[in-house]
């Protein structure tokens, strides 16, 4: 398996920013493919959807991110049953992604 460095997770790793009717609430979030972060479904759930931005080192500015899916609807509070996951989509990918998994080397046929 991958091993997660600073270096790795500077680049792959996402801090997300965006503008509730109370401020700003941010968070982090990586990306799981070039152009998929994901995230906790709090750090966007009372966002403003239009203003969500997303930037890490790689991509060395802040672009816009859209919501494309949550792991429940907003009105729905957390507890032990609902998760908190939100998948984030962006147009300018990321050259480096973060594994959900280990990568087996050896695999079964």
């Amino acid at each position: 398996g991958s091993i997660l460095t600073r270096k790795r997770f500077q680049f792959a790793g996402a801090l997300i920013i965006g503008k509730t009717k109370d401020g700003i609430e941010m968070g982090t979030g990586f990306f799981v493919t070039p152009d998929r972060i994901v995230t906790n479904r709090h750090v966007v759930k009372d966002v403003d959807p239009s203003t969500i931005k997303i930037t890490n080192k790689a991509l060395g500015e802040a672009q816009q991110a859209r919501i494309v899916a949550l792991s429940a609807p907003n009105n729905v509070e957390l507890s032990e049953t609902v998760q908190d996951l939100a998948l984030l989509s962006v147009e300018k990918p990321s050259r480096t992604v973060l594994s959900l998994g280990r990568r087996r080397r050896n695999r079964p046929r």
